[in-house]
């Protein structure tokens, strides 16, 4: 008897000896934000694995504790966070979340392989490596929208240029490219712009090259693909200035690149027809474009909730679309040159919000209340229907988007609203 007991003492140390080798045990998981680099803690007694340092913004670990338990520790034990949950084909995860000097930190912790073992986790910083020529580039990835393996498995695994990667939730009524876009816009890293086909492209504000992501659905599953924006494809900056007849002041105006390029397009490819000048005789051509040396007119309504608009090019006339006056009605807004009343200006002294311009043609996805305020407290002065298009100065930093709604500015959750097509 006293051999066995001997022999089980020394199987039980190198068992102990064996798993020293591969984790260590502790009494909190940690896992580090991409944006600031602060650290979230689990406290909770478990077993690390030492192959996923926080160098890679977390760790794997085991504990028999449930994904909703983890859960309330981690709300409980750190300030200021707080927790959403999503489920998607790969299974359920948490999203937490902490405001940190006008940039979003986010953490991300999920079940490694929950259809085959249920008691091992991931704990971390929602980011990956993006493998690119020039070298790797690190970046935010919403991880609790991604259902592939490879990205969710290992954190030391990089994202591979113009690579197909599974993604999508269950139940959500938006599209994977507005989930997306919107992780983005709300970490106040980068410069987000709306590309081709639903998809967009990031600028870190601190540098790095610009990254274009695509989206394709195929049945009940999406996908998801990064690439390195080519030089090639960068379209030099159109001059445009406008002169507004009907302003305080008749100087010219230039606008931005990003403007000027909205309202060239406009112009440019509007339908000059034979009959226009009759259907717009009662405009008032208000506006004097100057665009890369080209002289246009233009005229701009609001009726019936709706942007109407006609432009004249030499002999040449042409009716507005409602996408091309909400587009104009969206550069002019954000450039001063409409009477407008109301805007952050007004906004209650306790709205903790900042707008970034980027006008926009934008369509409803939904019926939605259009607000006085970018909150759900703010007055609301009517409600548009699906489909229903909408002139965009910007977005504010609690994702709302500014419209130009007639004679004032007005606000719309950016949950329903997206790039008219």
């Amino acid at each position: 008897m006293k051999r066995y007991l001997t022999i089980l003492l020394a199987l039980a140390l190198l068992a102990a000896l064996l798993s020293g080798c591969s984790g260590s045990s502790g009494t909190a998981v940690e896992a580090k934000a991409f944006s600031t680099g602060d650290v979230l803690t689990l406290n909770v007694n478990t077993t690390l694995n030492n192959g996923d340092a926080i160098s890679y913004g977390g760790y794997q670990f085991e504990t028999t504790k449930t994904l909703s338990e983890l859960t309330d520790l981690i709300t409980k034990k750190n300030d200021g966070v707080t927790a959403q949950s999503f489920e998607n084909a790969y299974g359920s995860c948490t999203l937490f979340t902490k405001d940190a000097s006008g940039v979003k930190d986010t953490w991300c912790l999920y079940q490694q392989d929950p259809a085959n073992v249920k008691n091992q986790y991931i704990f971390v910083g929602t980011h990956r490596e993006v493998e690119l020529e020039s070298g790797n580039q690190d970046i935010l990835l919403p991880l609790q929208l991604i259902s592939d393996s490879y990205l969710r498995d290992s954190m030391a695994n990089r994202v591979q240029p113009d690579t197909a990667y599974a993604c999508g939730l269950k139940d959500s009524e938006s599209t994977m490219a507005q989930l997306f876009q919107k992780f983005y816009e709300d970490s106040g890293l980068y410069t987000v712009t709306a590309g081709e086909n639903g998809g967009f492209s990031i600028a870190g504000k601190s540098g790095g090259e610009e990254l274009v992501f695509s989206f394709q659905d195929s049945g009940t599953a999406s996908f998801f693909t990064v690439s390195a924006k080519s030089a090639e494809t960068a379209q030099p900056a159109a001059s445009v200035t406008v002169t507004w007849s009907k302003g305080t002041s008749t100087d010219p105006v230039q606008l931005p690149d990003a403007d000027a390029a909205v309202l060239q397009g406009v112009l440019t490819g509007a339908n000059y027809a034979a009959d226009a000048a009759a259907k717009t005789a009662d405009f008032s051509y208000d506006y004097t474009v100057d665009a890369d040396g080209e002289s246009y007119t233009a005229a701009i309504a609001w009726a019936d909730n709706a942007w109407t608009g006609s432009v004249k090019h030499g002999e040449d006339t042409a009716v507005l679309s409602g996408k091309e006056a909400a587009a104009t009605a969206a550069v002019l807004g954000a450039n001063g040159l409409i009477t407008l009343t109301g805007g952050k200006q007004s906004w209650p002294g306790d709205l903790a919000a900042e707008l970034t311009q980027s006008p926009a043609c934008m369509s409803v996805t939904t019926n939605v209340n259009v607000r006085a305020t970018p909150s759900t407290g703010g007055d609301v002065l009517t409600t548009l229907t699906k489909d229903a298009l909408v002139a965009s100065t910007g977005k504010t930093s609690n994702g709302w988007y500014e419209i130009v709604f007639g004679d004032k500015y007005a606000y719309m959750s950016a949950d329903y609203l997206q790039p008219a097509a």
